[in-house]
């Protein structure tokens, strides 16, 4: 992964970040009645704008220690990720 600096995605506004728990909610919810254009679109959403590649699998399949935590926790959670530079 090349992570100069002017490769790296425009880092996220606050705002939009208040936002992320609200969607991550929405995708669940969308993706649990099933397949769907909308479910896709948002999974691709969370996926291009966070650098964890599992991020859309973190909020729909959370480890043990984060099945009962909020969505304002799992987004705290993809944002702690940091790429590991080779």
């Amino acid at each position: 992964m090349d992570l100069r600096p002017e490769l790296l995605p425009p880092p996220v506004s606050r705002e939009r970040l208040d936002e992320f728990p609200r969607e991550i909610e929405r995708v669940v919810e969308l993706v649990e009645l099933g397949p769907s254009e909308d479910a896709d679109y948002y999974e691709l959403l969370l996926q291009s704008n966070v650098a964890w590649p599992g991020a859309a699998g973190l909020a729909l399949c959370p480890p043990a220690e984060l099945r009962d935590a909020s969505p304002e926790r799992i987004v705290e959670e993809i944002l702690r990720y940091r790429p590991i530079a080779l």
